[in-house]
C-alpha cells in the first residue's frame, strides 16, 4: 500500500514538473534572443569564451540569469547594459558588422 502511494505521488510530481517546463519554454523570438546574447556575453572567470560554450559555475549562473531576463521581456540591449554596468564593457563581445540591422 505504501509503495502504491509513493508511486502515485512520484507520478504526480513528474507530471507537474513536465507541465511546468513546457509552460516555461521560451518563444521562438525569445530563444533567438537568448542564443545571440549567450554567444556575445563572456564568461567572467576567464574573459575568453562566450557563456554559451563555457561551463564554469559563473557561466552557468549567467545562462540562467539571461534566460530569466529574456523570459521577463527585457531587450538584448537592456540585458547587455545590465552586464556592462555590473562588469564593464569587457563582459560582451562586439557585435559583428550589420548584426543590429538583422535583429528584429
Amino acid at each position: 500500500m505504501k509503495r502504491t502511494i509513493l508511486l502515485v505521488i512520484a507520478g504526480v510530481l513528474l507530471l507537474g514538473a513536465a507541465s511546468a517546463s513546457e509552460s516555461s519554454a521560451l518563444s521562438p523570438a525569445q530563444a533567438e534572443s537568448y542564443r545571440r546574447l549567450t554567444n556575445q556575453l563572456i564568461a567572467l572567470c576567464c574573459w575568453r569564451e562566450p557563456i554559451a560554450i563555457h561551463r564554469s559555475q559563473e557561466a552557468l549562473q549567467m545562462l540562467s540569469e539571461v534566460e530569466q531576463l529574456v523570459r521577463e521581456g527585457r531587450s538584448e540591449d537592456e540585458i547587455k547594459s545590465i552586464y556592462a554596468a555590473r562588469y564593464g564593457r569587457r563582459s560582451s563581445l562586439p557585435e559583428p558588422p550589420g548584426a543590429s540591422a538583422r535583429r528584429p
